[in-house]
């Protein structure tokens, strides 16, 4: 049902794809990650927890997990809920994704 949604949603812009900082993706992570490439899905990945380690450690981590995605740095959003660091760049990519038409760019 999701996979279906995912495909053929008219109205669909993109999906927000959150990883833990502190934890190398799962399976299921890169698989989701591989589908939503494959079907042209636009995806903002968003890290985050950031705060629960010291912003050496988090930058070091967020570049280990862009290579491992194969992503540049800047398209991934470190993020933290508790401190709001990366709460400006999260909406604004949100807002600029949004601001796309339905079935331009990537679909």
């Amino acid at each position: 049902m999701i996979e279906q949604y995912l495909r053929r949603s008219p109205t669909l812009r993109g999906v927000v794809q959150l990883l833990d900082v502190r934890r190398d993706p799962t399976d299921d992570d890169l698989q989701m990650f591989d589908f939503l490439a494959d079907v042209g899905v636009d995806t903002i990945v968003a890290v985050t927890k950031v705060d629960k380690l010291s912003a050496t450690e988090a930058k070091k981590r967020v570049e280990a997990l862009a290579a491992q995605l194969d992503l540049d740095e800047a398209q991934v959003i470190p993020f933290s809920a508790e401190t709001g660091a990366g709460r400006h760049e999260l909406a604004e990519a949100i807002v600029d994704l949004l601001a796309t038409p339905a079935g331009e760019d990537a679909r």
